[in-house]
């Protein structure tokens, strides 16, 4: 569903009216990119954790400081806003990844229960 998501919303951003979308998206003035807005759910969690320390803490940093933004009733100063050089997909390439991997495991007759598996990955963290 993220991989069709951003699919689709890369496909109004490069179309004409890709400028005002993303301008209208509002998260570009918190600081925010778009892989940043996806729903956390199995899939996009193994995404975050397949992620580099440095992607992962920045990721953590850009979501920390527009909601403290948010909390305040203000927005980042205009030169610090995401544009179109600074923003790119980070996530999406993982999340379609392990969509495909899935994909590919049910068609071979993998009868892996992911959502365990990353239930167990996470439990393995706190202990």
């Amino acid at each position: 569903m993220a991989a069709l998501l951003a699919r689709l919303t890369n496909a109004v951003a490069t179309s004409k009216y890709g400028r005002s979308y993303r301008d209208a998206c509002g998260h570009r003035k918190f600081g925010l990119m778009y892989d940043d807005l996806l729903a956390e759910n199995p899939v996009v969690e193994e995404a975050i954790r397949r992620l580099s320390d440095e992607e992962r803490q920045a990721r953590y940093r850009r979501i920390k400081i527009a909601s403290d933004l948010t909390i305040k009733g203000k927005a980042l100063p205009k030169d610090q806003w995401v544009t179109d050089e600074t923003e790119h997909y980070y996530l999406t390439p993982h999340v379609d990844r392990i969509i495909e991997e899935r994909q590919q495991n049910s068609i071979f007759g993998g009868d892996t229960d992911y959502n365990a598996l990353l239930k167990s990955f996470a439990d393995q963290k706190k202990e």
